[in-house]
């Protein structure tokens, strides 16, 4: 609960487990691919913390630049494969 300034960094992450989700943190936004045939979840934390309302027809321009950095956010991997969920 307490503010934190990440500047204008993307915070990233990646789930196998289940298929294969990936979801990043930028300022106040947290994008959120539920598995790669789906589209992208937006979150606005400062006034839903608890991700309760997907804003991302909302904020288009916000999706863009999210879709720019999750395009170059990895490296495939033969270990870590991008599989459909199951």
């Amino acid at each position: 609960g307490e503010t934190q300034d990440l500047g204008d960094r993307f915070l990233y992450w990646e789930f196998f487990e289940k298929g294969f989700q990936q979801a990043a943190r930028w300022r106040d936004w947290k994008a959120i691919i539920p598995s790669p045939s789906t589209p992208i979840q937006l979150y606005n934390l400062k006034s839903d913390l608890n991700e309760s309302h997907d804003v991302s027809e909302q904020f288009p321009e916000v999706i863009d630049r999210f879709k720019r950095f999750f395009s170059t956010a990895r490296t495939d991997s033969v270990a870590f494969p991008i599989k459909p969920s199951n």
